[in-house]
């Protein structure tokens, strides 16, 4: 693949969108190499992000065309993280339906 995909130029055309650590802090994106690599893979055999996890931990030669060692780097993850936080307000108990208190 190395010969028939033209990484470099593919590098070049993602950088200058790829998501970079904001004034805010957060998390740090993985490196882009590494993503654009996942990202093909996924489309070349088509997989679900929680697929392509799966692969990742589990088939060496996956790994190694991603740029990723398995003891020493974190494989991507398809959680999104912990769901946003809402507006609402919380509800106690006595705001419950067939509650005493209301």
């Amino acid at each position: 693949m190395e010969v028939v995909v033209p990484f470099a130029a593919l590098l070049r055309l993602v950088e200058p969108v790829y998501p970079r650590v904001g004034p805010q802090g957060g998390r740090p994106p993985y490196l882009l190499e590494v993503m654009l690599r996942i990202h093909l893979m996924q489309n070349w055999y088509p997989l679900s992000d929680a697929a392509m996890e799966n692969e990742l931990i589990d088939i060496a030669c996956i790994r190694r065309f991603a740029g990723i060692d398995l003891f020493s780097d974190d494989i991507p993850d398809h959680h999104p993280g912990p769901p946003p936080l809402s507006g609402a307000a919380p509800v106690g108990r006595e705001d419950l339906p067939g509650s005493r208190g209301a």
